[in-house]
């Protein structure tokens, strides 16, 4: 059943009744105006809007900016300035209501303005193509309010997920089986996938609502990057500096909290304190309620769930052994995977601090970090170790030697073949995948043209590769669902 509402919330655009059946307090849907901000993301909603809108029904919204004269009928997106008394919002709610003769899209944040508008699309508008929507004046005919952090941590389908609405994927896509099939090559159709930073469209990288997000959609995994606070916390934070993704430049000295914006100048209490930034992040960036998560609560909430990529490797090290990652700090992860009880989500896959031979990390050391955490607990952890097609072909040794070895799988990330058009890199990889049929390979970040995007895609499929790493997870498992073509 999840599959095909998948595949109709993803592909349908058939009409869903003629034009003027579909009306709203007695007034046809074609004579609303569409008023929303000249310019910024929700500009960009309204147009998708009406895009999408069009598609459905063939009536075509005029859209108009928020300093225009009022219409007698709108659908009012963001524009505060035609609700002088409408409330203030929290981030995540959302309120759709009527007012004043016009429907207004409200809510605290880009996003729940989007979810709002694909609330009346997907799910609203189907149903009045048979009835007529009667609305009371300030009557809510949809609204969510945001639950707690602690609330949705504890039961992670209570996050309200910024995407819901267009997507519902299939129930086999959440189990932790169906993820470990894949690292197994057993269903070609459903290859491994993972979200690099988890899902930063919806919401900041390396956040736990990001990890909870990707999960629910349907990802395989996560990559997120582990750095360590003054007090010795495992957190997640791509930079070393606190800039790029919080309100540090505004918090900084303040309330006793540091002014240095390195990571390890800052306990987890005081980290605490700041706030994360949308998406990517950037001073521009909108702020968020949500905070850095720490690497336990990652582990937890990925348990039997989601597997991991642990990066910023130079500030850690996966197991207590002389000799092993000995270039990198002795910040340990097995203990986190310990209290946890978590020792299967987090693939062995770094270890490299450079290209000298002192400081790779062999496929031989991996495999003792693979038996350290069998015989301590009694859990096998799987490999998706980084190698590459051209640095003394890496990626082919590590292949050798795993499927010799290894206590699980072998799988292995294919580093940089698919940034750009590297011919050579590429031809590799084909050499690999064609000599290795049995071996999962992945390919790293595809976050650059021409290949993060469904061409590409199904052009590393053709490959031979059967795991990606993206920034765009929805779209991704969209296209894995809707759109890859294979053989079998």
């Amino acid at each position: 059943m999840r599959q095909a509402i998948a595949i109709l919330l993803f592909c349908s655009v058939a009409l869903l009744a003629e034009p003027a059946a579909i009306v709203i307090n007695d007034v046809p849907l074609k004579d609303f105006v569409i008023v929303a901000p000249f310019e910024g993301p929700v500009a960009k909603t309204a147009k998708s809007f009406a895009d999408r809108l069009k598609q459905k029904t063939e009536v075509a919204l005029p859209i108009v900016a928020a300093d225009a004269p009022p219409a007698a009928h709108e659908f009012v997106f963001g524009v505060p300035s035609r609700d002088a008394a409408a409330p203030q919002f929290a981030y995540d709610d959302i309120a759709v209501y009527w007012k004043n003769g016009s429907l207004h899209f409200t809510g605290g944040s880009r996003f729940s303005i989007a979810t709002a508008a694909n609330w009346l699309l997907n799910e609203k508008l189907p149903q009045l193509a048979d009835k007529p929507l009667q609305i009371a004046e300030n009557e809510r005919i949809f609204s969510s309010a945001a639950p707690s952090r602690d609330a949705y941590m504890a039961d992670l389908t209570k996050l309200p997920v910024h995407w819901r609405f267009t997507w519902q994927p299939e129930d086999a896509m959440l189990l932790w089986q169906t993820k470990i099939d894949a690292l197994y090559l057993k269903n070609p159709k459903r290859p491994l996938t993972i979200a690099h930073r988890g899902d930063a469209r919806n919401y900041p990288e390396n956040s736990i609502e990001g990890v909870i997000s990707a999960w629910r959609m349907g990802m395989s995994g996560v990559e997120v990057d582990v750095r360590f606070t003054k007090d010795g916390i495992a957190i997640l934070q791509h930079d070393e500096t606190l800039v790029r993704m919080t309100d540090f430049n505004d918090l900084k000295g303040k309330d006793g909290l540091p002014e240095s914006a390195n990571v390890e100048d800052w306990t987890l209490e005081q980290l605490r304190k700041l706030h994360l930034r949308e998406g990517r992040g950037g001073v521009k960036a909108a702020l968020t309620p949500y905070v850095i998560p720490t690497l336990e609560e990652v582990l937890t909430v990925a348990k039997e769930r989601l597997f991991i990529i642990l990066d910023k490797h130079p500030n850690w090290r996966y197991v207590d052994i002389d000799g092993i990652q000995s270039k990198a700090k002795p910040n340990y992860i097995f203990p986190i995977m310990h209290k946890t009880g978590n020792y299967t989500s987090c693939f062995i896959a770094f270890g490299h601090l450079g290209n000298s031979p002192e400081k790779l990390f062999t496929a031989e050391q991996a495999l003792q970090v693979q038996k350290y955490i069998f015989e301590k607990s009694g859990q096998k952890p799987y490999f998706l170790l980084r190698g590459w097609t051209n640095k003394g072909q890496m990626a082919r040794k590590y292949t050798e030697k795993l499927r010799e070895s290894s206590l699980t799988n072998t799988g292995i990330i294919i580093n940089g073949s698919y940034y750009s058009d590297r011919a050579f890199a590429m031809s590799e990889t084909k050499k690999l995948t064609a000599d290795f049929p049995d071996v999962l390979f992945l390919s790293w970040t595809v976050n650059k043209h021409p290949n993060d995007n469904p061409a590409g895609w199904q052009r590393i499929y053709d490959d031979g590769i059967r795991g990606f790493m993206t920034d765009n997870p929805l779209g991704l498992l969209k296209f894995i669902v809707n759109g890859l073509k294979t053989k079998e």
